[in-house]
């Protein structure tokens, strides 16, 4: 059961493209190894050519939601313009609870609602529709230009299985049974064309 929750953690923190160590605290984006599948943010920033995410890392005072809000729409708009309806945002505690507390103090009440199985969520309101903004607890949070929303279009992005997770029983040299699990997967984006230009978006670098 500990191998099967710690392979899921892997997972998810792989198609982001932080930290693959399951056992880490502190978190960064990190680009994959010789043998792992490069995660959604090292896609997004190879785009370097007509890219549609907002890299606002020198600008330290992107530090509220007022702040960051036009640069979100600057790369929903770009998004938009490339064929893209983004549905998805997604970002680390730190900028979740920054839009929580400026959202309560501006409407006085609560407004983080809940997806499915309890996944907390605040409504991003465009001009295409509302996009869920929910909080992931590997994304980066040390105190820095480290805070990110993502901005995604779910239907360009797929998971391929060539086998799920799967437990084979090691030599038992004691009393004991070890085993390993293990599965064979890779995240596809299919936004980008060439290996290097995907056309998802988002917000990298906000100071937290």
């Amino acid at each position: 059961l500990a191998a099967n929750e710690m392979l899921k953690n892997l997972r998810e923190r792989s198609i982001l493209g932080v930290t693959r160590d399951v056992a880490a605290s502190t978190n960064a984006f990190q680009d994959a190894g010789p043998l792992e599948y490069a995660g959604i943010y090292e896609l997004i920033t190879a785009n370097t050519a007509d890219p549609n995410y907002v890299d606002v890392s020198t600008d330290a005072t992107v530090t509220t939601k007022d702040k960051i809000d036009p640069h979100l729409d600057d790369s929903y708009i770009r998004m938009v313009q490339d064929g893209q309806i983004p549905n998805l945002a997604i970002c680390d505690y730190k900028t979740f609870g920054l839009y929580r507390r400026s959202l309560n103090e501006f409407f006085h009440t609560e407004n983080v609602k809940s997806l499915d199985y309890g996944i907390a969520k605040i409504t991003l309101v465009f001009p295409g529709g509302e996009v869920p903004m929910i909080p992931c607890p590997f994304m980066p949070t040390t105190t820095g230009q480290n805070g990110a929303i993502f901005l995604l279009d779910t239907t360009k992005l797929a998971r391929r299985v060539l086998w799920g997770e799967t437990m084979e029983e090691l030599a038992n040299i004691n009393t004991s049974k070890r085993a390993v699990v293990n599965a064979a997967e890779v995240l596809i984006d299919k936004s980008d064309v060439d290996g290097t230009s995907s056309l998802q978006g988002g917000v990298f670098g906000i100071t937290i």
